[in-house]
């Protein structure tokens, strides 16, 4: 097997590339390589809370990446998703502020959005948020109108769908071992299962996720990424009496977590979002259940790549979080949910998005963590026009 371009990774970063890539090279030999015997996959995407972002938290001067694909992804992630019919809905969000000192936080996402040219943004009062989520305690907030939902697990699905029917190959349970730099391209080598090959590809869009890192060092080994894993655990709760209604996603300001490396990240804070009622056919509408993540703890960067289960937080964490802004969730209410592991980059607090430095054909995408779910597309529009270069007289 060769190809003329490889995708490494089935998440949304990858898919949303194989789909761009495949509308627009038309006859062109691509592939998909991804480790997950089975798409969607254990990967940052499947364990989604399946926020719409805006571009509120991503601040030019330290991550213009984010900014600028985070916000031209939510308008491209709203307009695809009507036209494949995903679930998706722009339900808005409220930042709320308990005290002073959130209240001038939300003054500086404020300034970021407007910067960033978020749609609609404005800061409305305690009352505001009152007449619209009555169980929600605030005393001022920031308004998102578009913020929403997205069914990520239909988005991959369908994504991938799309791409095969204009030719796109995917090979599950298909692990790189090694990637070779040859002239007009490069040789991987994978194994599947207890078999190993090798075939030879033109270009390569790494979109490896957590794995990011070790796939672009396979061409560059000095290359400075490196991928912190941190885990983020999820709860959720059933809107089961007037008192636990919630319509909207809800956040708190944000707040400071310490990763491994001595830097600071700054976390969107445990917030609450709607969720879907869709059976893949009949179409859908939010559901009466409401998840509550992410949750960071002590012990969020202590794990690998792949623990999912050990040192779980407590219902009464989640709780802890959220009370301040919704006090009417009793601990009863409260299951524990899921748990994702994102791609945090070590020393950067941006996306990385460009060409290897020395085999131009080599695109890494490395640390595409949150809003990568809401930025894939606009991603993938800047690898085909800007990083990959001509592929062929193909149109």
């Amino acid at each position: 097997m060769d190809t003329d371009i490889t995708v490494i990774g089935a998440g949304v970063v990858g898919q949303a590339n194989a789909y761009e890539l495949s509308n627009t090279y038309q006859g062109a030999n691509i592939a998909v390589l991804d480790k997950n015997p089975d798409i969607p996959g254990e990967n940052q995407s499947s364990r989604s809370a399946g926020v719409t972002h805006a571009g509120v938290y991503y601040d030019q001067r330290v991550a213009p990446k984010r900014a600028f694909h985070c916000v031209r992804g939510n308008e491209m992630l709203y307009q695809l998703c009507g036209e494949i019919n995903v679930p998706i809905a722009q339900t808005g969000k409220f930042i709320v502020a308990a005290n002073n000192q959130d209240q001038s936080e939300l003054e500086r996402l404020l300034r970021i959005s407007h910067e960033n040219r978020v749609p609609g943004i404005r800061m409305v009062s305690g009352d505001y948020v009152r007449e619209r989520e009555p169980n929600v305690v605030a005393q001022s907030a920031l308004w998102v109108p578009s913020s929403g939902i997205v069914e990520a697990a239909a988005y991959v699905t369908k994504l991938k769908e799309l791409s095969e029917k204009n030719g796109t190959n995917y090979l599950c349970n298909t692990k790189v071992e090694d990637i070779r730099p040859i002239d007009d391209g490069f040789e991987v080598t994978v194994t599947q299962g207890d078999d190993g090959y090798s075939f030879t590809t033109s270009k390569i869009v790494n979109a490896a996720g957590l794995w990011s890192d070790q796939i672009a060092k396979m061409v560059s080994p000095d290359l400075p990424y490196t991928i912190l894993p941190g885990r983020g655990e999820a709860a959720k709760f059933t809107i089961d009496r007037p008192e636990l209604e919630v319509r909207r996603n809800v956040y708190p300001a944000p707040s400071l977590i310490t990763k491994p490396d001595g830097s600071t990240h700054r976390s969107v804070g445990v917030h609450l979002t709607p969720t879907f009622d869709y059976d893949g056919q009949d179409g859908f509408k939010l559901s009466n259940l409401v998840t509550v993540s992410p949750l960071f703890t002590e012990n969020s960067f202590r794990f690998g790549k792949e623990d999912y289960r050990s040192g779980l937080a407590r219902r009464e964490d989640f709780l802890r979080a959220v009370q301040g802004y919704f006090p009417s969730l009793n601990l009863e209410d409260i299951a524990l949910h899921q748990t994702g592991i994102l791609a945090f980059l070590k020393g950067s607090k941006d996306f990385v998005i460009e060409q290897d430095p020395r085999y131009s054909g080599m695109i890494n995408l490395v640390g595409i963590m949150s809003p990568g779910l809401t930025a894939a597309l606009s991603i993938a529009r800047t690898v085909r026009e800007d990083l990959l270069g001509p592929i062929d007289n193909r149109k």
